[in-house]
């Protein structure tokens, strides 16, 4: 091969290569930037769990108490807000949708876990023996586990009636 062959074919190549690297974005455009906040726990408690958030940011899980329970929470501009049970030690948040109304299961006093609807700053008992994990724009559906007859899972949706 003579040197100007050599050298177009060289130079073709450098071409390529600079327009696949125009084309291609850059390190610092592919990186999307995100912040990471520390949640927390509630008071003498040691740790959080956070299962959702919603386009206002507002965060929902569970948090531990010294007592060794746990609740569900909901993190709201900075603040941990503690969402309460149905009378029993534990409760935890799955879901939250953008008008700030929350899902997810609570101890009652007998032990047994119901889905529950917190709005208003109230804890709704649905009746529901299981545990809500997502929950519509209008609270109109709710997605889950119902619990029947001897512990048997049934993956439901319930739409109010």
């Amino acid at each position: 091969m003579n040197g100007a062959l050599r050298a177009s074919k060289l130079s073709l190549y450098t071409l390529l290569a600079l327009l696949f690297l125009a084309a291609s974005p850059g390190p610092a455009s592919a990186v999307t930037p995100y912040t990471v906040t520390e949640l927390g726990a509630l008071a003498g408690g040691s740790w959080s769990w956070a299962y959702d958030i919603n386009e206002a940011q507002q965060v929902v899980g569970w948090a531990d108490a010294p007592t060794g329970d746990y609740h569900a929470v909901l993190w709201d501009d900075g603040t941990m807000h503690d969402l309460g049970t149905l009378g029993g030690s534990r409760s935890e948040a799955y879901a939250i949708n953008a008008s700030g109304q929350v899902v997810g299961e609570a101890q009652t006093v007998s032990g047994d876990s119901y889905v529950f609807l917190w709005e208003d700053d109230v804890m709704h008992d649905l009746g529901i023996l299981g545990c809500a994990h997502d929950i519509n724009q209008s609270a109109l559906g709710l997605v889950g586990v119902a619990f029947l007859a001897a512990m048997r899972r049934l993956r439901r949706r319930w739409l109010p009636a």
